[in-house]
């Protein structure tokens, strides 16, 4: 089962950078373009109530949902700052956004309409649906917090205490990680730093080292999630055929993956 999620990774991060949906004969063809909204940083398509949708954050800090047949703006909002965080689960869209502050958004899949929000005086840097339910979990400066719909406090906060420049969460069943790059020392390579924690109190589990000389803003590492089998990093080292299987939460073992044509 390890080998076949690694496979499905590998797999997705080969086709990133050669992908082609045309024909040579569909070449300079056009089905529709959208103005007013910008370069999009990230689409996800979703289809709700029978219709097939693409939800956008774009460079111009702009969120929308776009009718995937012929390009038509269901509904579009105009956002505080850069997009930190972005996504899509069941009837609601998931947004994070500021410059000097983070101020999470939840917002109606069909109509834009706002169903909550939550604003903190720190720079966003990730947030996350919960599983089975509307809270949301959020990376805000040196903090992770857990939000409710209706409450003006954090359900819990829980300060990291700079040991790491976090930037992703992953929530799997009654755990939290969060996953950043470790400070770079003399003494010490490059790597990344695992905060374990409960997501009903918030208490911290444990953290750990791991990945040497892998960082997380490389773009080297995919995190892969099942609720069955758990949630797992892959990475390989630059110019090395030798990837890197790591189950969260497991200081050991990290199980490796040779193949040459991988």
């Amino acid at each position: 089962m390890l080998a076949r999620l690694a496979l499905t990774a590998l797999t997705l991060a080969a086709c990133l950078p050669g992908a082609r949906a045309l024909f040579p004969d569909e070449a300079g063809r056009i089905d529709w373009y959208r103005a007013q909204i910008g370069a999009p940083t990230a689409l996800i398509p979703h289809t709700h109530n029978h219709t097939a949708l693409l939800y956008a954050a774009t460079q111009r800090n702009v969120v929308a949902a776009l009718r995937a047949a012929d390009g038509q703006l269901a509904w579009r909002h105009v956002l505080d700052g850069p997009i930190s965080a972005f996504s899509v689960r069941d009837a609601r869209v998931l947004t994070q956004s500021g410059a000097n502050h983070s101020h999470v958004h939840v917002w109606d899949a069909a109509s834009g309409g706002l169903e909550w929000s939550f604003a903190q005086p720190a720079p966003g840097r990730g947030a996350v649906f919960v599983r089975d339910c509307a809270d949301v979990i959020a990376l805000a400066g040196d903090a992770l917090v857990r939000l409710a719909p209706g409450s003006s406090e954090p359900v819990w906060e829980l300060p990291l205490n700079r040991t790491a420049a976090y930037s992703r969460i992953v929530v799997h069943n009654d755990a939290v990680f969060a996953i950043g790059d470790a400070p770079q020392t003399r003494s010490a390579k490059r790597r990344l730093h695992v905060v374990q924690v409960d997501a009903a109190t918030g208490a911290l589990r444990k953290q750990y080292d791991t990945a040497e000389g892998i960082a997380l803003r490389g773009g080297s590492v995919v995190v892969l999630e099942s609720r069955e089998y758990g949630a797992y990093m892959v990475w390989r080292e630059p110019e090395n055929i030798v990837w890197y299987v790591h189950r969260l939460g497991l200081t050991a073992p990290m199980w490796e993956l040779y193949h040459a044509k991988l």
